[in-house]
């Protein structure tokens, strides 16, 4: 644009976030390297809440000073350890990333067939697809690191002694029982445990293999707020299911709200009925 003429300047707002030097490395013929910005707006929702802006694909991004670049210190010669790392999520790949590229050697082992965790339901919901970029760049920034990256393998204890440190990033599980801080005198929901009940996890798994899976009917019961439970249900309601949202907060997807999320999810959960 600026070489074009068509502009004397050009003024990039989020992306410098995710990729502090996206411009000399443009420049440097380096674009593989160049960290996209997903639009996961974790910036915009953190100034919202009061919070220190950071970026969801930059975890250096406001603590420059001990994390930036230059700061990342390789291990003298002959410490070099044996690394493995248990899961291959974004926590996984970020982690394996920086210990390779310190100098350690690096294994890490994801059981499903796939490097992405989490991100890989989010992406597959109407509105994230540009969630499958953040699990491309952090897988491809692994692998140029020299990881070795063991898909559909699950670390066991045997691996985890076997090596010099280890790193556990399996992540958390859905809370099965339907517990809530809004009522603490009760332990969950009764019925928690019928069949037809599950977390929303294993319910958007199992929706994005078939969203007819999950029955004619669905109620989703969401306190998180966030982008999962809008996305099922867009899922879901767009292929003709009947789902309606309950929620203990005053109104359905206050996190959506701060991250500019919530008008784009509430047209098409009104399209889909």
């Amino acid at each position: 644009i600026v070489g074009a003429g068509a502009a004397d300047a050009l003024a990039v707002a989020r992306a410098p976030m995710a990729a502090p030097h996206l411009v000399r490395k443009a420049r440097e013929g380096r674009a593989e390297e160049i960290v996209p910005c997903v639009g996961a707006m974790v910036c915009v929702r953190r100034l919202g809440e009061q919070n220190a802006v950071t970026c969801l694909m930059n975890p250096a991004m406001g603590r420059e000073a001990a994390w930036g670049e230059g700061r990342l210190v390789p291990v003298a010669r002959g410490a070099a350890r044996a690394a493995l790392v248990a899961g291959g999520g974004p926590a996984g790949l970020k982690a394996a990333t920086l210990a390779a590229r310190r100098g350690h050697r690096v294994v890490l082992m994801e059981r499903e067939a796939r490097t992405g965790g989490r991100l890989r339901l989010l992406a597959a919901m109407p509105l994230r697809t540009r969630w499958g970029l953040a699990i491309d760049s952090l897988d491809a920034a692994a692998r140029r690191a020299g990881v070795e990256i063991r898909e559909g393998s699950e670390a066991r204890a045997a691996d985890i002694l076997a090596a010099d440190k280890a790193i556990v990033a399996t992540g958390a599980a859905w809370e099965r029982t339907g517990f809530s801080a809004y009522r603490p005198e009760r332990e969950g929901i009764p019925g928690a445990e019928l069949g037809f009940v599950l977390d929303i996890g294993a319910a958007a798994a199992r929706a994005i293999a078939d969203p007819a899976s999950l029955g004619r009917r669905v109620v989703i019961l969401d306190e998180t707020q966030d982008a999962l439970a809008a996305g099922l249900a867009d899922l879901l309601g767009g292929a003709g299911t009947q789902v309606e949202i309950l929620t203990p907060h005053l109104f359905f997807g206050d996190a959506l709200a701060r991250s500019y999320d919530l008008s784009f999810a509430m047209q098409r959960l009104r399209a889909a009925g």
